[in-house]
């Protein structure tokens, strides 16, 4: 993973929502990937989908995946 890479997962840990979800903003493409895992929500916002999850250790390797895949956006 690069350092900017690194970075962009890192921002997306340190930051969560009053309820407690940290907040992945993906691709549209990304959706097949997500629509079978258990844990997460994922909102369609039109061009992009927001994935809400709660479990830090699960953010983390569902971004760095995304991100491997070109699919978070930072």
């Amino acid at each position: 993973m690069t350092g900017t890479g690194r970075r962009c997962i890192e921002e997306i840990l340190r930051r969560k929502t009053p309820d407690g979800y940290y907040l992945l903003p993906c691709r549209q493409a990304a959706i097949n990937i997500l629509k079978d895992l258990d844990g997460i929500q994922v909102v369609d916002v039109g061009d992009k989908v927001v994935v809400l999850v709660k479990s830090r250790s699960l953010a983390r390797r569902l971004a760095s995946r995304l991100l491997a895949r070109d699919l978070l956006e930072c």
